[in-house]
């Protein structure tokens, strides 16, 4: 919604270009904290109440057209023509509203999808709600009495018990096979070409995280941010820490199943912020090219040209053969 409008990149710009003394990771959590406070101000004055507004375009459609019908001259048309111009951007503002809620992955061309995106995000707020919980043959119905449930259960759950100790042995007898070229090519600084194709080859409606910044927004504006982006990546793999803004993630539960009333009926997921994701997706690149020197033959797993059914097709085949030599 807000990337149509023609004063959104320029919002963007000038609050990339104020200056800040910091550097690399800590630079970009701090100009995109700075945008986001500029951004809902920037959208309270051009949007406001965006449905508000679309009554009030279409009365003004309304006028237009009675004033031109009873005076049809040239003002009078452009007058039209420009209400009906406005009303169909706040329309299709409304329209990439609803959507974003829905989290649709298409859209069919011609007649506008509201009413169908409605319906969805009805639909998914119906499923994300979490009404009743049985805890130890107890049902739970009251909202903070099912909140802290939940957080002591995922809570138990996440947890660890300390640290492992003792396994220092096993580095002892799994042999090398780092070598020294991998060890240089995986630290090799990155290219501003490699951030930008990880960046558009993401999910543009992809689900931001915290900061609420999804992937959408770094296509759109890559034009703008790409300097501290790129920065951000470099500052990452010469060893710096990750600060805890880029490592925070916002955890989510997803049903395993229809109408989940207990708790391990939820699959909880992260969603992390999308530097964090580039940082990740760039890391999986670089190493994907070195796994199968890394990965012994015998593995099916994390290969592209390997298929993990391969290993059961394979276990298969040499019980038939042992069951076959033991009946003759």
């Amino acid at each position: 919604m807000w990337c149509r409008h023609a004063s959104f990149s320029d919002v963007v710009h000038r609050c990339r270009t104020m200056p800040i003394a910091e550097q690399g990771m800590l630079k970009l959590k701090i100009k995109l904290s700075r945008l986001k406070q500029h951004l809902r101000h920037w959208n309270k004055e051009v949007f406001g109440n965006l449905f508000h507004n679309i009554s009030q375009a279409e009365i003004a459609v309304q006028q237009a057209e009675k004033t031109y019908d009873s005076n049809p001259s040239d003002v009078n048309l452009l007058e039209m023509n420009h209400k009906t111009a406005t009303y169909q951007n706040i329309l299709a503002a409304e329209e990439d509203y609803w959507k974003q809620k829905a989290s649709c992955k298409w859209m069919a061309e011609g007649e506008r999808n509201t009413k169908y995106f409605h319906s969805l995000v009805k639909k998914k707020r119906a499923r994300a709600g979490i009404n009743l919980i049985n805890q130890d043959e107890v049902a739970l119905t009251i909202e903070p009495k099912i909140k802290d449930s939940g957080v002591h259960f995922f809570i138990d759950l996440l947890k660890t018990e300390g640290p492992l100790n003792g396994l220092d042995w096993i580095a002892e007898i799994i042999p090398c096979i780092v070598t020294e070229e991998m060890g240089v090519a995986l630290c090799r600084p990155v290219t501003s070409e490699e951030v930008k194709g990880v960046v558009f080859d993401m999910d543009a409606n992809s689900t931001a995280g915290l900061d609420e910044f999804n992937v959408l927004f770094y296509q759109q504006c890559w034009n703008v941010i790409h300097h501290d982006v790129v920065d951000a990546v470099e500052d990452f793999m010469s060893g710096m820490s990750m600060p805890k803004s880029f490592t925070a993630t916002s955890i989510v539960l997803i049903p395993k199943m229809k109408n989940p009333d207990r708790w391990g009926n939820f699959r909880p997921i992260s969603l992390c912020n999308t530097t964090n994701k580039i940082i990740s997706k760039l890391l999986i690149e670089q190493l994907k090219p070195r796994l199968p020197k890394l990965i012994s033959p015998n593995q099916s797993g994390y290969i592209a040209t390997r298929q993990i059914g391969d290993n059961i097709l394979l276990a298969q085949e040499i019980i038939h053969s042992i069951s076959s030599h033991k009946s003759d």
